[in-house]
């Protein structure tokens, strides 16, 4: 992963640059060099339909580091392919920290959840994920 396929999926997201990231509002490049940073260490996957870059993943250990799907590809079927690839990574429960100034975010992981913990360190909860 790199900050200009970062810059070109979220530029395609102006909620997540205003409001969601935990750099909002701030501009693409700001917001993909914290994600950068935030992802560092971490195994990060592209998702791809039709040869088009739409989402990425990130996985260190037992944990999803991050993800996204461009807006434009948030339908039922495309979201269950994305999750049934990250699944596909992990063999027991895992976990996603995820801030809490991403509500969007929050309020899909925690359907998936079976278990949080607020995180006062860096404002986020940390979800435990049945696989």
């Amino acid at each position: 992963m790199n900050k200009e396929l970062l810059i070109e999926l979220f530029s395609t997201d102006d909620d997540l640059l205003n409001k969601y990231h935990i750099s909002a509002p701030n501009s693409v490049e700001v917001c993909a060099e914290r994600t950068l940073d935030d992802l560092n260490g971490s195994a990060v996957y592209l998702f791809e339909r039709d040869s088009n870059l739409i989402g990425y993943y990130g996985i260190s250990g037992s944990s999803l580091t991050g993800f996204f799907i461009t807006p434009e590809n948030r339908n039922k079927e495309v979201i269950s392919a994305f999750w049934n690839e990250v699944e596909s990574k992990f063999t027991k429960d895992y976990y996603c920290g995820l801030y809490n100034k991403n509500t969007r975010a929050i309020e899909f992981i925690r359907k998936k959840s079976i278990e949080e913990y607020p995180v006062k360190e860096w404002d986020g909860i940390f979800f435990k994920i049945k696989r």
